[in-house]
């Protein structure tokens, strides 16, 4: 590997799950660990679904990548913990809507303080020019990400390995 692509290789195995574990311990500390990471992320998919009136449990899934069943277990736990409400309408009682309570609102506001304090780290590490090269950068990954998942294109390593002859 080069030193650009081991560069790259860092990045995204070792610096991102530093994130990724900086984020579980900051949000551990809330109430006592009374939620977990995915608690957290579930909760503000809900409010970000509400935001657009797609508050029912199968857009939920679909925005969060996860099963009907895996959100059901997650959804039933949030809701014994008093912060997320599970509710039928008259006219499809098929649907299951999501609903926080104001429990969820207060940590829904931590996790943000969160990614905000991150965001801005990381903007008062750089220039105005290296922002814009990021965002930039950034802005293709994502889309480049975003094309594997919608076309299924999943890097699998036995299509990587050289055909045997």
């Amino acid at each position: 590997m080069d030193d650009i692509s081991q560069a790259i290789h860092r990045f995204l195995v070792q610096d991102f799950n530093q994130v990724l574990r900086w984020e579980e311990k900051v949000l551990s500390s809330y109430q006592q660990g009374k939620l977990s990471v995915n608690e957290f992320h579930i909760i503000e998919a809900v409010f970000l679904a509400m935001d657009a009136g797609l508050n029912n449990m199968g857009e939920i899934s679909r925005r969060l990548g996860v099963t009907m069943g895996t959100l059901t277990t997650a959804v039933k736990t949030l809701e014994t913990k008093g912060f997320l409400i599970r509710r039928k309408r008259q006219e499809d009682r098929r649907m299951v809507w999501l609903y926080p309570t104001h429990v969820a609102e207060e940590a829904n506001r931590y996790h943000q303080m969160f990614h905000e304090r991150l965001v801005s780290g990381v903007m008062d590490c750089l220039d105005h020019q290296q922002l814009l090269a990021l965002v930039s950068a950034l802005e293709v990954l994502a889309q480049w990400f975003t094309s594997l998942e919608q076309e299924e294109r999943y890097i699998q390593v036995e299509n990587l390995l050289p055909a045997e002859e």
